[in-house]
């Protein structure tokens, strides 16, 4: 009987380097599985962005479909190198930052949390909106976290605190009024068990806002098309993990906005 690739058989390979893909062909754990068309195709995706690789990071995933509630893996582990990218002022005519938290109609006194903060893009800017508040730049990279923490020194922000979070179960030190949520939904896995963890740090009629790529854009930045996670599917594991939709904006050019509350908020 011909062996059904399962969810283990699909899960992302993340490589290094090629000495890496060396390395786990010969790991006992199985890199392949036992169907010869799933180790062909997996076999020259490897090799193929092996070759094409010169140096750092290098990733394959072998399918090209998401699990319904499995987000999107890359490698962010290095800061400094991502920083190019995510703090590009070309990104500002698209991101639109100033404009979209000045939607959110902050009052300066919230206690927030930049969930996903990456290098801080939003986390800065939030802290000086809320000059009598708190924001904690949190992040499950290492990495991200300690650039973060450097961020707020040398911004002189004493309201901003990079905070590192478990990549399946955050927590905050205290109660939080509003969590932002920007270009990280699609990277998160099972996201209804994850985001209905964060309601016990929500402060009566806190907010998520989740920001990401519209499904149907076809700009190249951002995730693959195939890997964005449509706002009706958003709306939906929302709803799965406790919250209803409040409203959205729909000014972004290339993404949605959402803002959501826990369900039986006012």
């Amino acid at each position: 009987m011909a062996h059904k690739p399962s969810r283990a058989d699909c899960r992302p390979l993340k490589l290094r380097n090629k000495e890496t893909f060396v390395t786990m062909l010969r790991l006992k754990r199985p890199l392949l599985s036992s169907s010869p068309t799933l180790n062909l195709l997996t076999l020259a995706a490897l090799l193929a962005s092996a070759l094409a690789t010169p140096s750092g990071a290098l990733e394959v995933t072998a399918t090209s479909e998401p699990h319904h509630h499995e987000g999107f893996h890359k490698d962010f582990s290095n800061a400094h190198r991502w920083s190019h990218k995510f703090d590009d002022k070309k990104r500002d005519s698209w991101q639109m930052p100033d404009q979209l938290l000045k939607a959110l109609n902050l009052s300066g006194h919230e206690t927030v949390a930049d969930l996903g903060a990456g290098t801080g893009y939003f986390s800065w800017r939030l802290a000086k909106l809320l000059p009598e508040g708190k924001v904690y730049a949190a992040d499950s990279e290492k990495d991200m976290v300690k650039y973060l923490t450097t961020l707020a020194r040398k911004r002189k922000l004493a309201n901003l605190q990079a905070l590192s979070v478990d990549s399946h179960a955050p927590s905050f030190p205290e109660k939080l009024d509003l969590i932002l949520v920007v270009n990280t939904y699609h990277h998160i896995d099972y996201r209804p068990e994850y985001f209905s963890k964060l309601k016990g740090y929500l402060n009566k009629d806190g907010k998520i806002v989740i920001i990401d790529f519209k499904k149907d854009s076809q700009i190249t930045d951002g995730p693959p098309q195939n890997m964005r996670i449509d706002s009706k599917q958003t709306e939906s594991e929302m709803q799965q993990a406790g919250y209803k939709l409040k409203s959205s904006l729909d000014f972004l050019p290339r993404q949605y906005a959402l803002i959501f509350q826990e369900d039986g908020a006012k």
